[in-house]
């Protein structure tokens, strides 16, 4: 973990030296949905967890309490199966009591029962809440997962909200897989791709559309594209918003040959190309 923590820090120390500046606040209006589904189940899984280690303490308690009003009973074992004991008490009755381990115990040994009316145990086997520890654990352990990976995904969803983030000129292109392939801003032919991403376009609102693309501070979203035809494009010209490290937030602004500015939210970690990805594109001008 610590290893990742100074690989971050040193990609994002790389980016603040190769921008030298940083762009002022982009205002994203709109939903931040980073995050949501991992923070929902995880917190259906915590819930169950900690209802589990409620009902198992509460189980502890009660068996307690019955074990402090019940009676002594010295017995002799006659007997057992695969889960209880057969013993004959000292006034003559003949019974059977549960029991984690009835092997343990050797025909006629000497135990001591606990009775309340219909309520019986050994006294050497308190009640064991290993299945509510058990269940509190298979849920548990998932359900921090998530939620830890939820709010840690909402944290990074948020920077582009915060402050003042870095802004690069590239060249991006789209492949056949939806992935945002990202180059630099001087290699025009595609031949050396930097790393990828994968992303959503949202759509802009009808007066941001109108407006000439003077400025990039302000980006008004209406709502994201959920389904679109992934068609594979050519290099594009583009601003990438945000350090490109690893777990980082990153928006590309580019202009569609129609005039019209389209933003691209990445919504997956940056991945590091590997030999023979990222193809050649030409690069189309705008």
């Amino acid at each position: 973990m610590w290893t990742r923590l100074a690989a971050r820090q040193r990609q994002r120390r790389l980016v603040d030296q190769a921008v030298g500046a940083e762009h002022r606040q982009l205002r994203l209006v709109g939903p931040l949905r980073r995050g949501i589904v991992p923070i929902a189940a995880g917190l259906v899984l915590c819930v169950v967890a900690v209802g589990a280690i409620v009902l198992g303490l509460r189980a502890v308690d009660v068996d307690e309490q019955q074990a402090a009003r019940a009676t002594r009973t010295e017995a002799e074992v006659t007997g057992h199966t695969d889960m209880s004991l057969r013993i004959r008490t000292h006034d003559g009755r003949r019974i059977t009591v549960d029991a984690f381990l009835p092997e343990d115990y050797g025909l006629g040994d000497t135990v001591t029962v606990l009775e309340d009316e219909r309520w019986r145990r050994l006294a050497a086997e308190p009640y064991d809440a290993f299945g509510w520890q058990l269940l509190a654990l298979v849920v548990g352990l998932p359900g921090l997962s998530l939620l830890t990976t939820g709010l840690l995904a909402r944290r990074r969803g948020a920077a582009l909200r915060r402050g003042s983030v870095p802004a690069l000129r590239v060249l991006a292109r789209l492949d056949h897989h939806a992935w945002t392939w990202v180059y630099a801003a001087d290699d025009t032919d595609g031949s050396t791709p930097l790393f990828s991403c994968t992303g959503i376009p949202v759509l802009l609102d009808a007066d941001e559309r109108e407006e000439p693309c003077t400025e990039i501070d302000v980006v008004h979203v209406v709502h994201v594209i959920e389904e679109l035809p992934v068609v594979e494009g050519k290099l594009r010209e583009a601003v990438m918003l945000g350090a490109p490290y690893d777990g980082g937030e990153l928006a590309f602004i580019t202009m569609g040959a129609d005039g019209i500015r389209g933003v691209t939210h990445a919504i997956g970690p940056v991945r590091l190309p590997r030999g023979g990805e990222g193809s050649r594109g030409r690069l189309l001008r705008t």
